[in-house]
């Protein structure tokens, strides 16, 4: 499944390494915020599917812009050569971390 789309309880506790109870407490608070619905799974209905709704998307389209801002800033004092230095340094952090494949 894909996590920016659809995804189970199970799949998010996984991704954000928080425990069911805390995931639970979540997902009822971003349900009633209207930012996500969760539905049973059509092919097991013991199964619960999360979804974004379009609200949803739009905190985060939102929150992200943000988040860029706040990067830049942290950035903003760097030299061409000492962002780009930093760039490779952290690439190769991930790469070592996560691998090639999981990289764009």
């Amino acid at each position: 499944m894909d996590l920016a789309q659809r995804s189970t309880p199970g799949e998010l506790m996984a991704a954000t390494l928080v425990t069911s109870g805390t995931m639970t407490t979540r997902l009822k608070s971003l349900e009633h915020r209207g930012w996500i619905t969760r539905t049973p799974d059509p092919g097991d209905r013991r199964i619960v599917v999360v979804e974004l709704t379009a609200k949803g998307r739009n905190v985060i389209d939102e929150a992200f812009g943000e988040v860029l801002a706040c990067q830049r800033e942290l950035i903003r004092s760097l030299s061409a050569e000492e962002f780009d230095a930093t760039a490779q340094i952290l690439k190769k952090i991930l790469l070592d971390h996560e691998g090639p494949a999981r990289l764009p």
